[in-house]
């Protein structure tokens, strides 16, 4: 009697470690099916290709900030600033400066176009619009006090979803650089 019950709490250990197993496969494939998500080639989640080329422009939160001196990015008719945010050597967050209003709305009806009405906030002199495409988050931000602009893109898979709000973190991180 006490042997059988042994195989059978082993029995439903072993059953519920397969279903839990299972359970991980199917939400790192539900993120998958979208397939990579990249900016200016560099695939979010992935360590950067020729990372060790980029210039390392400042370490918070667990966050390194990189520029690449060896890129150049357009926005417009512009060239604006891009910095990498890297968390354990993957690519976690892009920062763009937008550098004139009429870009900035571009973006704007481009991105509502592409994912959707923006959930839109305000903080203070600044005016948020969020985008949502499963594991990319994509913020507009617009000061009005400083006049400063910006999109940033976060790479959010579901294992980090409910942890730290590192976006918050690296958010605040990037806009002490400007």
């Amino acid at each position: 009697m006490e042997k059988k019950l042994i195989v059978k709490t082993t029995s439903v250990f072993v059953v519920l470690c397969i279903a839990l197993i299972f359970m991980k496969s199917l939400v790192h494939a539900q993120d998958m099916v979208a397939g990579p998500k990249t900016f200016n080639g560099y695939v979010f989640g992935e360590t950067p290709r020729h990372m060790s080329a980029w210039t390392k422009i400042k370490h918070k939160n667990g966050i390194n900030f990189f520029v690449n001196p060896d890129e150049t990015y357009t926005l417009g008719d512009t060239t604006p600033l891009v910095v990498y945010g890297v968390t354990n050597r993957k690519l976690y967050s892009v920062y763009v400066e937008v550098k004139s209003a009429k870009i900035l709305a571009d973006l704007y009806n481009e991105l509502t176009e592409k994912y959707g009405q923006a959930e839109e906030s305000q903080e203070g002199n600044v005016e948020i619009y969020r985008f949502k495409d499963n594991l990319l988050k994509i913020k507009l931000k617009y000061n009005k006090e400083g006049q400063s602009m910006k999109i940033a893109y976060y790479f959010i898979p579901s294992e980090l979803e409910t942890s730290i709000p590192l976006h918050k973190m690296a958010d605040e991180a990037f806009d002490e650089l400007q």
